[in-house]
């Protein structure tokens, strides 16, 4: 029994020491949610503000995305070799994304509206997201 243990528990100290070739993760970065056929959503939330990115899946179409903050708008044009894209840290609470992307079988249009009042270090936003899709 004794030998059973200290094997468990040295095959756990092994699984949770850090990998010398991970990754660092982004600074107090998370995944928010994914968007079928477009992207991941991630989310940013500290001192400074808080902050939405979106990285567009290599499987995906150039999409389009439109960032809003209460009256302030912002749009990009994004592919899918680019690295994630940032939007300004802002200290409003409310903020969304929305997504357009396609091809000549139809679009996928995707919304994600985030209230960032209850975001911290270790737990999400609190989120509402939909997705469509239109035939051409």
């Amino acid at each position: 029994m004794r030998a059973t243990t200290a094997a468990v528990a040295a095959a756990l100290a092994v699984l949770a020491a850090p990998s010398a070739t991970a990754e660092p993760a982004p600074s107090h970065a998370g995944i928010l949610t994914v968007l079928a056929q477009t992207g991941t959503i991630y989310y940013r939330c500290d001192t400074r503000g808080n902050e939405l990115g979106i990285h567009i899946s290599s499987d995906a179409a150039t999409t389009y995305v439109t960032f809003r903050v209460g009256k302030r708008v912002g749009r990009r044009e994004l592919q899918p070799e680019q690295p994630t894209s940032w939007f300004p840290y802002r200290r409003a609470e409310v903020q969304s994304l929305a997504t357009a992307s396609g091809g000549e079988g139809g679009s996928v249009l995707g919304h994600v509206k985030v209230d960032f009042w209850s975001c911290g270090t270790y737990w999400p936003p609190s989120f509402h997201a939909s997705l469509r899709y239109t035939r051409r």
